[in-house]
């Protein structure tokens, strides 16, 4: 669920887990939330933007208080902080905790009792690139044992391996789709990085344009960047491949569904 800060993307999660009246229905597994919210709300495991502990228990106190709410065991505690590599700090005090490691303990907590439905809002912000990795490697992990996951977020890196993408503005669906063709919706392109020498430079750009794949193509420095549609990409490396043009390097940007929702949101307004 995608869209710039304000849209409503922590309001409609905060519908689903009952904080907030709303017009409409949610139901988790087949289960009624206007008629059954509490066997509702234990089908879902939820990681706020901003997790909220006590700070001064330790890790595995902090777990076993919720723990206790929830019913869970010590034996899932250990499993869990476990399953998100926090299981050497139990005996840390969560005020000592980073941000990164404050995410996990709440990713630990929300997956208590196994819920098949998990709700992360803005899971990765303030967190580093090897978190957000580790982060990705987890939501595959769990995509893969058959949990339905909902990521609220405005950041890149996610919508790659996502079945569906929602792209909303101002508390109103503007585009819904796989990640695919939302992007084909507006001719999203990947940009292609070769680095080539100064001598095959122009060579390797008359390539490039000839094969009419292409309006956005120039040399910059050492670079011959070139926009293209993905499924072209290996066409035009291959072409230089084979007029004798090898690239020193070569860097793809992919487009994804974070980078261009912008677009999405002005095509919708062009729609109108």
């Amino acid at each position: 669920m995608l869209g710039p800060n304000g849209a409503g993307k922590t309001t409609i999660i905060k519908c689903i887990i009952g904080i907030l009246k709303f017009q409409g229905g949610v139901i988790v597994d087949g289960i009624d939330g206007r008629r059954n919210g509490k066997q509702m709300r234990d089908k879902i495991g939820h990681v706020p933007q901003q997790p909220a502990f006590y700070d001064h228990l330790t890790v595995e106190k902090e777990a076993q208080f919720v723990a206790k709410l929830r019913g869970s065991s010590n034996e899932e505690i250990y499993d869990k902080l476990k399953m998100v590599n926090l299981f050497q700090f139990k005996d840390r005090q969560v005020r000592a905790l980073s941000h990164g490691m404050k995410q996990k303990l709440s990713l630990a907590l929300a997956l208590l009792n196994d819920p098949p439905l998990l709700l992360f809002d803005e899971p990765i912000t303030n967190i580093d690139v090897r978190g957000r990795l580790e982060f990705q490697m987890g939501i595959r992990d769990l995509a893969g044992q058959g949990k339905t996951i909902l990521i609220a977020t405005h950041l890149s890196g996610l919508s790659e391996f996502a079945d569906n993408s929602i792209v909303i503005d101002m508390g109103v669906v503007r585009a819904e789709g796989s990640p695919s063709e939302l992007l084909a919706k507006i001719n999203a392109k990947d940009t292609i990085f070769m680095r080539l020498s100064k001598e095959k430079a122009a060579g390797a750009l008359q390539t490039v344009q000839n094969l009419g794949v292409s309006n956005d193509t120039a040399i910059k420095g050492e670079w011959l960047v070139a926009s293209v549609q993905s499924n072209l990409k290996a066409k035009v490396i291959a072409a230089l491949v084979n007029q004798g043009y090898n690239p020193d390097d070569i860097i793809i940007e992919p487009s994804t569904i974070e980078s261009k929702y912008l677009g999405l949101l002005g095509s919708h307004s062009e729609d109108q």
